[in-house]
């Protein structure tokens, strides 16, 4: 009788042992497998196949994006309200006073009124909340898809750490499971950041205020704004872009303004509003009776400003040298050699003389950003929106090991998935923000400029 060869128990080392060498072999000998894992590999790593990565991301995340929406509940929350705004507009009501919801009064700018009046219209007056979903699914996209471009553009974090981008189940609730307005808010900021790495300050400008005309908490990016354009086009041109805000939210709010501007300005404009604080994450800990006190508020505010002021003069300007030398940088720009061809520079090629930086662009407006967020008295769970694409970058602007800045983002994300917050949560959100600030605190600032010659630019057009 021939012998037979003994066959190892299932679960057993050796056979543990053969199926890993076996495998091992198969991939050594399997050139196409080879190859697809440093197709792979590079994907993930190289930055000359950052558009691959780009477009796999995308594609992966409509998909599951579809899915999302055709087999997960939607949760309504806001979206009535937002349509009952739209529809009072509609049908010619201007009276800030009048614009009323279901969950509260209208207390965002005119912009956020045009824009939901235009959803208004193409969802069948809110009706079709399915074709909305769909539209905040475009929007969630065309965000990750600047966001990651601006990460590209920066090259602080890695290849493969965009992919944290998409890992938010937060994220994803907020633009096409819950239809709220942070969703419509981001992207025109991060386009107006994108064209400020291109040193198109005017329209950058221009486009933040139009985002900033949705909802106020943009202000939040405009202490870090300004510094920058003191750094790249000086004093006296940052001075006529702030004006520029201010103009184009006077201009959009025109009909508001003409019918009752007191209503408009104190409803769209309301910097003492007291948030809810059944709704806030980040101090679930701080008793009621003290969270809705004016001195709380004020302790906060102040704390921001020492934050602002600190990294604005100690670390932000230091690649300049310190905060005195950008406000007296003027010379910096040399004088108009002709004034079409000035205008020209100002509106379409080039508005500044000082060349920022990607990455001092993004670590001052993104840093500013977030000590807002820090000294905020109430953060909502939507609230997220209004930097999560922003903590990757920050975290790979620390000099954490890479397992640390994990850890600080998944404690994040969690604080936010825990519904009701606690003052466990809360606690852990604190801990968490102010591991990451203290992490850009103590970072060296990097060369952030490169001097615009204009006898070198006029040479090169010649």
């Amino acid at each position: 009788m021939p012998e037979t060869t003994p066959i190892p128990i299932v679960g057993s080392p050796a056979i543990a042992s053969t199926t890993c060498k076996s495998i091992l072999a198969y991939f050594a000998t399997n050139t196409r497998m080879l190859a697809l894992f440093d197709y792979g590999r590079k994907v993930l790593t190289d930055r000359q196949y950052f558009w691959h990565f780009f477009w796999m991301v995308l594609v992966a995340e409509c998909a599951l994006g579809c899915l999302f929406i055709e087999y997960v509940p939607y949760t309504e929350i806001d979206w009535k309200t937002y349509m009952q705004f739209a529809d009072y507009f509609t049908h010619g009501t201007m009276d800030y006073g009048k614009l009323q919801g279901e969950t509260g009064p209208l207390v965002y700018p005119a912009g956020f009124v045009y824009i939901y009046s235009f959803l208004y219209s193409i969802t069948d007056g809110g009706n079709n909340i399915h074709l909305a979903q769909y539209i905040f699914l475009g929007l969630y996209l065309a965000t990750e898809a600047v966001v990651m471009i601006l990460y590209h553009r920066s090259k602080v974090v890695p290849q493969w750490a965009m992919l944290l981008l998409c890992l938010s189940k937060r994220a994803k609730s907020i633009y096409y499971l819950r239809l709220f307005n942070e969703s419509v808010l981001m992207l025109p900021l991060y386009l107006a950041i994108l064209l400020f790495t291109y040193q198109q300050w005017f329209w950058g400008v221009l486009l933040l205020s139009l985002s900033l005309s949705i909802k106020m908490n943009i202000l939040l990016f405009f202490p870090g704004l300004l510094l920058l354009l003191f750094e790249s086009v000086g004093v006296v041109r940052a001075l006529f872009l702030l004006g520029v805000v201010v103009l184009t939210q006077l201009t959009l709010g025109v009909p508001f303004i003409a019918t009752n501007a007191a209503n408009y300005f104190g409803r769209a404009y309301e910097f003492g509003r007291v948030f809810t604080y059944k709704w806030t994450v980040n101090f679930k800990f701080v008793p009621f009776d003290i969270f809705v006190t004016p001195t709380f508020g004020r302790v906060l505010l102040v704390l921001q400003l020492v934050l602002l002021l600190s990294f604005i003069f100690f670390r932000w300007s230091q690649p300049m040298g310190g905060i005195w030398t950008v406000v007296q940088s003027d010379p910096f720009a040399p004088k108009p050699r002709n004034l079409l061809v000035r205008m020209f520079d100002w509106f379409v090629v080039r508005d500044g003389y000082v060349e920022l930086t990607p990455e001092h662009i993004l670590t001052t407006l993104f840093g500013s950003n977030f000590i807002g967020i820090v000294c905020s008295r109430s953060i909502h769970y939507q609230y997220y929106d209004w930097y999560l694409h922003t903590l990757p970058y920050l975290a790979w602007r620390t000099n954490f090991p890479t397992l640390c800045k994990l850890f600080l983002l998944l404690c994040i994300e969690i604080t936010y998935n825990v519904y009701p917050s606690t003052p466990a949560s809360s606690l852990l959100w604190q801990a968490a923000h102010l591991t990451l600030l203290a992490g850009l605190w103590f970072r060296k600032s990097d060369v952030s400029y490169v001097v615009y010659d204009e006898e070198e630019e006029k040479e090169k057009e010649d």
